[in-house]
């Protein structure tokens, strides 16, 4: 059974008054009927929502990919994510599980490189990766938790393999104070071909507040308040039974 809270405005959270945590602000596993047929969700525009096929169940429990995630394979390289309204902060991390999906080229100088996975925090670069799954190696810049295997052949293009890794350590404590927010995840560089020659995935996203003042904590709010299906109050990760 999954369970995941997704937190679209800083007046749904499920934080006791005066915690001193990180406080979550959007959490999403791209799962839902909604989220599908939209094949997009709210806060966010580019990329599209997919199944996670034979990534599914990869990563620590409580955190791993299943369902849908958000993804540019075979659709454009770039999604954004905009939050506003935030409250008094010091420093954002950012959580999730990302795949590297099919001939990333790494930046070799070959005919098809560079391919370079970048994140974006109100048009700042915060992280950037490459791979090199069309190589036939397992590399990756930053040296990220490796959660599939090295590379894979997890059910998206046939003739490519696949990566999983989790970002769970990647990007904390980074210094944001804007009441706005935007993230972008993009593929680039001169070999990106997109389309359904590589791409990216994103899963289990968490974007979360450090520094955030007691008195802008709201109160614990009841599960009524959050609407049907919104079950396990506090969940912030996908849980299975």
């Amino acid at each position: 059974m999954r369970n995941f809270i997704k937190l679209t405005a800083f007046g749904t959270m499920l934080l006791a008054s005066g915690a001193a945590s990180a406080v979550p602000v959007y959490s999403n596993n791209f799962d839902g009927a909604a989220i599908v047929a939209a094949g997009v969700t709210a806060n966010l525009s580019g990329a599209s929502v997919q199944s996670v096929q034979g990534l599914s169940g990869l990563g620590a429990a409580g955190n791993q990919f299943g369902g849908n995630f958000l993804t540019s394979f075979g659709a454009g390289s770039v999604a954004t994510l905009t939050l506003t309204n935030l409250p008094t902060h010091t420093s954002l991390n950012l959580t999730g599980l990302l795949a590297a999906l099919d001939s990333w080229d790494s930046t070799d100088g070959g005919c098809c490189s560079p391919d370079v996975f970048i994140i974006r925090v109100d048009g700042n670069i915060i992280f950037q990766d490459t791979y090199a799954i069309a190589l036939g190696t397992f590399h990756n810049v930053n040296g990220l938790t490796d959660i599939g295997g090295g590379n894979q052949q997890r059910g998206f293009n046939s003739g490519w393999n696949d990566a999983a890794f989790d970002l769970e350590n990647e990007l904390q404590n980074i210094i944001h104070n804007s009441s706005s927010l935007t993230i972008t995840f993009s593929g680039e560089g001169g070999g990106w071909q997109g389309g359904d020659d590589e791409g990216w995935g994103i899963d289990n996203l968490v974007v979360s507040l450090n520094g955030v003042p007691a008195a802008d904590v709201p109160e614990p709010m009841t599960l009524s308040l959050l609407g049907a299906g919104l079950a396990g109050i506090g969940a912030m990760r996908r849980r299975r039974a």
